[in-house]
């Protein structure tokens, strides 16, 4: 697409016209609880804020002394906290928005259910008109099977329908949809994809990975302009009300960028964006190197340095690639989605040209090879190449244990999410085993051990845009599975609090190149807070869940303020 290649070459040069923003006197005096995330001061009692960065932590009184004409003074409660914003290091903004307006799925016990659930959609809806859905969950079923393409054609005859997993890489279909696909009992299952069939050859409806591409090319398009611009603007309110101020967009396509951009030159977003842009084939590989990155625009609000790869898909539909088969279902290892040599010769053309390269990795042999195709692309590259590269691994979610000590020594970061771990713990035993689950499965502690830091993330609208349920998942590692019982998974591997923290504030901020001027309170830092109405250091950990966002600050200024 020829207007990602101009973009990313016209974009620095507007990034060079950013006027720097005239001395408004200190905008903001907050007193109360600070958090700072900072080892030098950990704690204060009052923060200046002037022309967008933190000017003074001090003690209350001396913050208050420094008040002038129309400066802005914020009591924090004695039992919340002022910390630095939330860096949510692997989500979709424009998915989150999207959320909103796509048939929820969530929680659905049952494919019936799923299906009383498209029922009412159809309600004044054309006939032939798409019904679009997403968050089913085959785990919560009784039987746990994956589900069949006649649950759905009972209700929608004359609708086709597409219904993402919760994950995102497994699509349930109806038998419309098959046929206006063209998928039939012949048809072969694409690269890197599945459709899956029962006993007799017929496509029970359900597709996996890339084989989701051939319902998707025939949905209405997610880049149309005006949806786009609700989906991105819709996402930055619901981080803002979650007190989150940095958002690491894990696969932007060409149109979201020039929306972007749009947006931002208009006032209308605020946020901070480190995008990923989405390469799965060459001719996207063209076009991204055609430019430089972008380390710093509209006021250093969104950085353009990132490429976002995929090795493999997800445990919960059996595409992570393993290195041993499943445990439930014995002939099959998962699917590699790219090659290892394509992610190698997208490493090297990426520390040619100076770009970050984050690889969605789940499985353990999609970990090792990901990590051995960054290790052949670092040995053929310069050294000044590879001294800053901040390579990524994105979810490394099951990894063998040689592979562990492997990240440091690549300087490669396990960008991990706390809340898979809990929402995926009941039954990730069923595919892997014990011996596998208790030795490489989401290991938080095994990571931290070894000398590496973890940038934490949600992954929504996989999972709850809330830090804070991510947070209570990270210290707790409490499975989701009913109301009564909390039983944790595998505790070893839990983080501490102040850990915890950490990877969703400071490491997150060094995952994105910015720990330099965010992720942490301290003066001449960007004055990216929140303020919590409870001390995550020291509440319940029953309350942590909970917590909620009184303000949120970009760069001084309030962009949330609770009601």
């Amino acid at each position: 697409m020829r207007i990602l290649s101009l973009l990313v070459i016209a974009l620095p040069l507007m990034a060079q016209n950013d006027p720097a923003p005239p001395d408004r006197g200190p905008e903001l005096i907050i007193v109360g609880p600070v958090l700072t995330l900072d080892s030098a001061r950990p704690r204060a009692r009052g923060l200046v804020v002037r022309n967008g960065l933190i000017a003074a932590v001090t003690s209350a009184d001396a913050a208050r002394a420094m008040a002038g004409p129309g400066t802005r003074v914020i009591e924090v409660p004695a039992t919340g906290a002022v910390l630095p914003g939330i860096v949510d290091s692997h989500a979709h903004l424009a998915g989150v928005g999207r959320a909103r307006r796509t048939l929820d799925l969530r929680g659905a016990r049952t494919p019936e259910e799923v299906a009383e659930r498209v029922r009412g959609a159809l309600t004044d809806l054309p006939e032939g008109t798409w019904v679009v859905g997403r968050g089913w969950n085959q785990e919560l079923w009784p039987n746990k099977r994956l589900p069949d393409r006649s649950v759905l054609d009972a209700v929608a005859k004359k609708h086709p329908c597409a219904l993402e997993r919760v994950d995102g890489h497994a699509q349930w279909v109806n038998s419309l949809a098959l046929e206006l696909a063209g998928i039939t009992a012949d048809a072969p299952s694409p690269q890197g994809g599945e459709i899956i069939k029962d006993a007799s050859g017929r496509p029970t409806g359900v597709l996996v990975d890339t084989a989701t591409g051939m319902v998707e090319r025939l949905l209405p398009s997610e880049d149309d302009p005006n949806e786009l611009e609700r989906d991105l603007l819709a996402g930055q309110d619901e981080a803002f009300r979650l007190g989150i101020t940095t958002f690491v967009d894990a696969g932007v396509s060409p149109a979201g960028l020039v929306k972007l951009n749009e947006l931002y030159a208009a006032g209308k977003m605020r946020m901070r964006v480190h995008a990923m842009l989405s390469v799965r084939t060459e001719q996207d590989l063209k076009r991204v190197i055609a430019g430089t990155p972008i380390k710093s625009l509209h006021q250093d609000r969104v950085a353009v340095r990132a490429i976002k790869l995929y090795a493999d898909g997800a445990l919960g539909s059996r595409g992570a690639w393993l290195l041993e088969p499943y445990a439930d279902r014995a002939e099959h290892s998962g699917l590699n989605v790219l090659t290892p040599a394509f992610i190698e010769q997208v490493a090297k053309a990426a520390l040619d040209r100076g770009y970050q390269v984050c690889t969605h990795a789940i499985g353990d042999r999609g970990v090792r090879e990901t990590l051995n195709a960054y290790e052949r692309a670092f040995k053929a590259a310069q050294p000044h190449q590879v001294a800053n590269h901040r390579f990524r691994i994105e979810h490394a979610q099951i990894v063998h244990p040689r592979d562990i000590p492997r990240f440091a020594k690549l300087g490669v970061f396990p960008s991990m999410q706390g809340c898979h771990c809990t929402s995926d713990g009941p039954w990730v035993p069923d595919r892997l085993g014990q011996a596998r689950t208790r030795g490489g499965a989401y290991v938080w502690r095994s990571f931290l051990e070894a000398g590496c830091i973890i940038p934490n993330g949600t992954d929504a609208p996989v999972e709850s845009l809330s830090p804070w349920r991510n947070l209570f998942s990270s210290i707790t590692r409490f499975m989701e599975m009913d109301d009564q019982r909390h039983e944790a998974f595998y505790p070893r591997q839990r983080m501490n609090r102040l850990e915890a923290l950490l990877s969703m504030t400071y490491w997150g901020a060094t995952g994105a190149f910015c720990e330099d001027r965010r992720g942490r309170i301290r003066p001449g830092y960007q004055a990216d807070l929140v303020i919590l109405n409870r001390d995550p250091m020291t509440c319940s950990v029953w309350h942590l869940g909970r917590a909620a966002p009184l303000f949120t600050i970009v760069a001084g200024e309030i962009v949330y303020e609770k009601k």
